[in-house]
């Protein structure tokens, strides 16, 4: 079960027309760990948050949140792809 939903994140993010597989987790069936993250998307930035907090057991919703500023602050708009991301964000925690 996803930790978080779109109403948790705390940012403006502009979001997917198209429908995805779980609308209130984001995750989509074409997401890819080798594209590039788009962090100002909220599908992308709403599944790679669930994705992490499954992957490293993170059970807190707080955790999440202060991860999605992480994501805005400091990764911005940098050239990553979803892997990058999530091992920028296990190496830098």
């Amino acid at each position: 079960m996803p930790l978080i939903n779109r109403n948790d994140l705390k940012y403006d993010y502009t979001w997917s027309t198209s429908p995805s597989s779980n609308p209130r987790t984001g995750v989509t069936e074409t997401d890819s760990q080798s594209s590039v993250f788009k962090s100002d998307h909220g599908d992308e930035v709403l599944s790679l948050l669930n994705e992490y907090a499954e992957k490293y057991q993170i059970e807190s919703k707080k955790e999440a949140i202060k991860l999605e500023k992480r994501i805005k602050e400091e990764i911005g708009q940098k050239e990553m792809t979803r892997s990058e991301v999530m091992d920028w964000l296990q190496n830098n925690s």
